[in-house]
């Protein structure tokens, strides 16, 4: 079955309708036990981080984001914040104000 109007609606919503196809053609299916792997030596524990908020994300919602920055940091891990009101992929819809976003918080 290939990818379509589901996937768009998730992931690509906010992407000019012209990448649309290109976009859906590049996803590769991945196995689910990819989705339950436990990271041996996460990144996030050893260095500065970042979380955008995507505001618009329609494949996770504000609130569950936000439950995973919540949850980290109770874990320890210190995290800088910004808040864009893009979809799942900031850096397709509005790459120049994710870069202005990333660089105002460093």
């Amino acid at each position: 079955m290939k990818p379509g109007p589901v996937l768009v609606d998730s992931f690509y919503h906010d992407v000019p309708a012209d990448q649309h196809q290109g976009l859906l053609d590049m996803l590769v299916k991945q196995p689910a036990s990819a989705a339950a792997y436990v990271l041996k030596n996460p990144a996030y524990e050893e260095v500065d981080c970042i979380y955008v908020y995507c505001e618009d994300d329609r494949a996770l919602r504000l609130p569950a984001q936000k439950r995973t920055v919540g949850r980290l940091r109770e874990s320890g891990v210190k995290m800088k914040e910004v808040l864009l009101p893009s979809g799942h992929f900031p850096f397709l819809s509005m790459p120049d104000k994710l870069l202005d976003a990333i660089l105002e918080a460093v």
